[in-house]
């Protein structure tokens, strides 16, 4: 029998290919990384040791508490800190300047992102300098005998186009008595007609302003202590659950350039054409850039702003987001998205809306123009965000009921087309609008942003609606919880890290799932971003007594519930969504430390500080091994941690993940002798394990690929997600977000930039009850 050819060549047979369903298989072995983690830590603990320490010690609340005292503990210490800046202001007999936010020197840093994309960059020479230095010359153009001929005034006109001065940025910067010839923080108290969008995006947050102005002493709360003659001015706002105050100086961002530097070569030694100059272009609040109130002496809602935009890190972080947050983010109420055209009781709404400013605030957002003819929207801007000031209902002459919402444009008047201002049915001017509405409604025409609408035009005009249930009163308690969650490629509930609710008594009870702020350290996102959603239900029941979820906003979820004394269990479903074109967080810290280390710092921080949230200091674990030996009540009342413990401590919560170690499991060194060698690299930090004060990670080797249904039969394919819902000033996301795989080949650099599957999201729930004995806490599986 003769041999086989290819055996008696010598050559070898072929490999045989792995089945298909192995290829999968190992596909799916290496999608996702070993130990999942993110970075927790942009700077180096031993920098901001002392600025991170309270953050540390105390964290947000875990227990069962009033609302009421953090407000009232961020609000004390923002009346001591504008009095020491004071007191340090007359002493040295000048106005403050704020060193964090300063408008004058780091103008680019206060206006900008960590990431600035449209910002050209400038000559290697400072153009002021070399302005300066020119204008010497110009001055005396026989002081240096030129070796060429040249003109001098016309070099020194062109070098004063400085860069960044077209019109779509700011032109100038002064204090408040430059521009205001009386200024006034408030005249005749805080009002909605004060409130004026100025040239930035942000008529999310002014429509949210202008709301809060409707409930009686609300903004006093928010702008709580100033001392105008100094030019100090102290806020609060809530972020991540807590609240935090902030103070800023008196310097605002102007439309017009200085006389001197419009006109540089004018012969004006009166000084009259620098006046008159002034008085057009740089006096009462139409000279200011950003927002500003409608009185030309009041000054409240451009500083108001500014603080805003102080807390994000800058005035563009501020663009685009949802009216409901930023309600949140100066009242600590919880927002909730309504898609009109879902509404399936148009009564209980209407009820709802009667509540306005009492129990409620609402915002109103019109949708995207795509498809359709822009005149359909009867003057209303597309994709923008109104106030809804107030609803009413009233019988007309013949007895028949009808019912009004009254609505207001943040701009405060009608755009040079005459937009922004409804015209359909009961607008100003309108048909329906006889004698005996004039009287009964008490409304005057006028271009000042305020109309009327029919509730049911308000149906069908408006695209969303966004409710936010105030906290107000002393009666209502506060509990929450964050922790770090590794997410799976494929989405499922997390029933092996759900949250238990011990409610003791009966009322009304409102679970809010949030994910970390990321408008405060924007540019340090990183590729991931994530859709929340949770089911509510008995302890041990397998029926949902609610669900929630939303594809529209991100931030947050929310459920409001009348529920009866028992255990209830939230559990949360993360979806992740991945963009491979964006940079990864610690890619990113590398070019800003060399190429803008100080708006690095600032933001970095802002980060840092959100995420000790789901890294806790417990000063009793440094010592304890047992995570249970100390109940978190406990750990409140230790001794305050010191700088060293504090640097060592921030160590142990960056461990790499590559160690696979946890924050609180031991590392078989003593915190204090922890490496600091490498202080100034980014480190990754695996989800931390339990804790006693709540930290919890939720770990998996491989991602999994069981889905229930919802109890409503829906898989998360089955999701519509509109992207027509935005206001212009919402932000629409990524283009390029992916939740699965690419198999084709890309190029060496986009591999390793896109890297194994390492989603991880923290979270927190908070629990608003009259529940003064509620409980909760964190359950892990």
């Amino acid at each position: 029998m003769s041999e086989h050819p290819a055996a008696s060549s010598g050559t070898p047979a072929k490999e045989k290919p792995p089945p298909p369903q192995q290829v999968v298989a190992d596909f799916w072995a290496e999608f996702s990384i070993e130990q999942p983690g993110r970075v927790t830590r942009i700077l180096p603990p031993s920098s901001h040791a002392k600025l991170l320490k309270k953050e540390i010690s105390n964290g947000p609340t875990l227990g069962n508490v009033k609302t009421t005292l953090g407000y009232e503990a961020a609000r004390d210490e923002c009346r001591k800190k504008v009095q020491r800046i004071a007191n340090e202001c007359r002493r040295l007999n000048e106005k403050w300047s704020d060193p964090d936010f300063n408008l004058e020197s780091d103008e680019d840093n206060c206006l900008h992102g960590l990431i600035d994309n449209d910002s050209p960059r400038g000559p290697s020479v400072d153009v002021y300098d070399l302005r300066n230095a020119l204008r010497v010359l110009n001055s005396a153009p026989n002081l240096l005998a030129p070796l060429e001929t040249i003109s001098l005034p016309a070099l020194g006109n062109i070098l004063e186009r400085e860069p960044h001065k077209d019109s779509s940025y700011p032109q100038s910067v002064h204090r408040v008595d430059f521009t205001f010839n009386k200024p006034q923080f408030t005249i005749d108290g805080f009002g909605t007609s004060d409130v004026q969008q100025g040239q930035l995006g942000d008529c999310w947050w002014v429509a949210s302003a202008a709301a809060l102005c409707n409930v009686d002493g609300h903004m006093d709360k928010i702008c709580v202590a100033r001392d105008e003659e100094c030019g100090v001015y102290g806020f609060v706002f809530f972020r991540d659950g807590e609240w935090i105050s902030t103070v800023v100086d008196d310097n605002l961002c102007l439309n017009s350039v200085d006389f001197d530097d419009a006109y540089s070569a004018a012969y004006d030694p009166s000084g009259k054409k620098a006046k008159k100059w002034k008085e057009q272009n740089q006096t009462g609040s139409e000279a200011l850039f950003y927002a500003s109130c409608e009185d030309s002496n009041e000054t409240w809602l451009p500083l108001l702003e500014k603080a805003y935009a102080k807390i994000h890190g800058d005035y563009d972080a501020t663009e685009s987001g949802w009216a409901g947050e930023g309600v949140e983010d100066m009242s600590g109420g919880i927002a909730t998205t309504i898609n009109l055209n879902r509404i399936l009781s148009k009564e209980r709404l209407w009820q709802e809306l009667l509540r306005a400013n009492k129990d409620f605030i609402f915002t109103i957002s019109t949708p995207g123009a795509e498809g359709g003819d822009s005149d359909s929207r009867n003057g209303l801007t597309s994709q923008h965000a109104y106030t809804v000031l107030e609803a009413v209902e009233h019988e007309d002459e013949a007895g028949k009921s009808i019912r009004f919402v009254r609505i207001r444009n943040p701009w405060g008047l009608r755009d040079p087309t005459g937009k922004g201002e409804w015209d359909g049915s009961w607008s100003d001017g309108s048909k329906e609008w006889t004698p005996y509405w004039m009287e009964k409604l008490k409304h005057k025409f006028g271009d000042d942003g305020v109309f009327y609408i029919s509730f049911e035009d308000m149906l069908k005009r408006f695209n969303l609606l966004d409710r936010v249930r105030l906290f107000n009163g002393d009666d209502w308690y506060i509990s929450q919880w964050w922790t770090s969650v590794t997410v799976p490629w494929m989405a499922t509930y997390l029933d092996d890290s759900k949250f238990v609710v011990d409610v003791t008594e009966p009322g009304i009870v409102v679970f809010a799932l949030s994910q970390l702020d990321e408008r405060y350290y924007q540019g340090l996102e990183g590729q991931y971003s994530f859709d929340l959603h949770f089911l509510l239900r008995e302890a041990g029941s397998d029926d949902h007594i609610a669900l929630a979820g939303s594809e529209l906003r991100a931030r947050s979820v929310s459920a409001e519930l009348q529920l009866e004394p028992g255990k209830y269990e939230v559990v949360p479903k993360i979806v992740a969504y991945r963009n491979k074109d964006d940079d990864l967080v610690e890619e990113t810290v590398k070019k800003a430390a060399e190429s803008n280390p100080r708006k690095l710092q600032q933001i970095g921080l802002n980060y840092d500080r959100a995420h000790l949230k789901a890294t806790q200091w417990n000063p009793i674990s440094e010592t304890s091994k047992d995570p249970k030996s100390t109940p978190p009540q406990e750990s409140k009342t230790s001794e305050q941690p010191t700088d060293d413990k504090v640097v060592a401590r921030l160590e142990t919560l960056a461990i790499s993940s590559s160690q696979g170690v946890t924050a609180t499991e031991s590392t078989g060194v003593d915190p204090a002798e922890t490496d600091t060698t490498k202080d100034d690299e980014v480190r990754r930090e695996q989800p931390p394990g339990t804790s006693a004060v709540g930290s919890v990670a939720t770990q998996r080797d491989e991602p999994q690929l069981d889905v229930p249904l919802g109890p409503e039969g829906e898989g998360e394919g089955d999701r519509d997600y509109d992207h027509d819902h935005h206001d212009h000033d919402h932000d629409h996301g990524p283009d390029n977000i992916e939740q699965q795989p690419k198999t084709e080949d890309q190029p060496d650099e986009a591999k390793h930039a896109a890297g194994p599957w390492n989603a991880v999201c923290v979270v927190g729930l908070r629990v608003y009850s009259k529940d003064a004995n509620l409980g909760l806490h964190l359950e892990q599986s």
